[in-house]
């Protein structure tokens, strides 16, 4: 079974990879461990997101995330 990984825009930020075997699947864990200590991060967190909302809102009305 594969699947993707999408952001809220649709766009795909992670798939899924299927091993043949146990021992293929120990080596994609070893080369993870290999190179991810000195792998590029893209951090992309946004701060400073303001968040909308009413105090005490009764059930009936939304809270609103701005961005």
């Amino acid at each position: 079974m594969n699947f993707n990984l999408k952001a809220a825009n649709g766009q795909v930020i992670g798939t899924n990879e299927m091993y043949e075997s146990a021992a293929g699947r120990d080596g994609g864990i070893a080369s993870v461990k290999t190179h991810a200590p000195s792998a590029t991060i893209d951090d992309k967190t946004v701060y400073d997101i303001f968040i909308h909302s009413r105090p005490l809102r009764p059930a009936m009305y939304s809270t609103y995330r701005l961005l």
